[in-house]
């Protein structure tokens, strides 16, 4: 049996789209037989139980330029000089991001010889360190590389001055991977340049039953919503819809579990206790918790029809009616039919069965 080695940033129990993503998929790949290694920033966490649970290794992908990597347990900390060398060369070197370059080829040189390799991004920076060890041991490399990207590296970038600069790192990826494979049709857009028989879309893939189809009622005695994930001021901006809802003069309760709470904190004085601001809980918690809501919130990717966020699947898994938004032009007509209970205008997630982790396992299996 093939033997693969996937590599991510973070895996569980970290609780991020690419940590699930690399996680889940490692998961059902051992299950169904092949030989799984799954290399991440560890930090603290045992996982002896969790290789043993699913027939595969775990190991350490060690990172030595900053203070307080950020690593894949729930101890999340940032100290001072971290934070100063960020700002200082960031902009210059993609620090620290930019060690992933330099690290993974010298990690796949100490693992036995792999089949296939599975590289997870973001961060790029992944992908460009196994482009770099390719290039560098062509005889040792897999046979198969699969370049997996959630957004593209330019897109999170935004500057196109800055872009232009580790243009040569990205079309090395592009030249050297097997494949390059993202979450969904329409991000096919923001890869003209790149060879389209190389590319291939794989959905995010969950280990889930698909719901019953139900006829949406409300919960709770008061309209009860709720929002998970991060903003972006220019493009995921929540603003908008929350000004529409500090002008409401009837009760409601709105949820936001978010890592950034600064786009938001303004406008906590001004709801009170209708807006409550909660850090991330693990997804199989979240799942639970969102089932309990009237509806869900989906703040559009204003700008960007390329990105879809992950959470929508796991929306859709939870079963509660989605309103989704776009802030730039917001339908206030659709939010007021939400308040009164009226979800058919809602958003539909059909064939939830290609997001299935052992569709989607299969999807990246075909292709090696």
């Amino acid at each position: 049996m093939k033997k693969i080695l996937i590599i991510s940033e973070h895996i569980f129990p970290k609780q991020t789209p690419r940590a699930n993503r690399a996680t889940e998929l490692a998961i059902q790949l051992a299950k169904v037989g092949y030989q799984v290694t799954l290399c991440a920033v560890l930090g603290s966490y045992d996982y002896a139980i969790f290789q043993e649970k699913h027939n595969l290794r775990v190991k350490n992908l060690k990172l030595n330029w900053q203070y307080a990597p950020n690593t894949s347990d729930l101890k999340s900390r940032r100290y001072f000089i971290d934070k100063l060398l960020n700002k200082l060369f960031h902009k210059f070197f993609e620090y620290p991001l930019i060690e992933f370059y330099f690290k993974i080829p010298q990690l796949i040189k100490k693992i036995e010889k792999q089949d296939v390799l599975i590289s997870i991004a973001v961060p790029h920076q992944i992908h460009w360190g196994c482009a770099r060890a390719k290039l560098l041991n062509p005889s040792s490399f897999p046979k198969t590389w699969i370049a997996d990207s959630g957004d593209p590296y330019f897109i999170n970038i935004g500057n196109e001055k800055y872009k232009n600069k580790f243009a040569k790192k990205e079309k090395l990826v592009f030249e050297k991977c097997n494949y390059y494979t993202v979450p969904f049709d329409k991000a096919k857009e923001n890869y003209k340049k790149l060879d389209p028989r190389k590319l291939k879309v794989i959905p995010q893939g969950f280990n889930f039953e698909i719901p019953p189809k139900n006829k949406y009622e409300p919960l709770n005695k008061i309209p009860t919503f709720i929002y998970c994930g991060s903003f972006y001021a220019d493009f995921r901006n929540p603003i908008p819809f929350l000004d529409y809802l500090s002008k409401l003069n009837f009760d409601f309760k709105f949820v936001v579990y978010t890592s950034n709470f600064e786009i938001v904190q303004d406008f906590v004085p001004k709801l009170r206790n209708k807006i409550q601001l909660k850090k991330y809980i693990p997804r199989d918690e979240l799942l639970k918790e969102l089932s309990k809501y009237d509806f869900l919130i989906n703040f559009e990717n204003v700008g960007l029809p390329g990105l879809s966020p992950s959470k929508l699947i796991d929306y859709a898994i939870a079963d509660r009616p989605i309103l989704s938004l776009n802030t730039s032009d917001l339908n206030t007509q659709l939010v007021s039919e939400f308040f009164k209970g009226n979800y058919e205008n809602r958003l539909l997630i059909n064939n939830l069965e290609n997001y299935q982790i052992n569709n989607v396992a299969q999807r990246f299996v075909d292709l090696f």
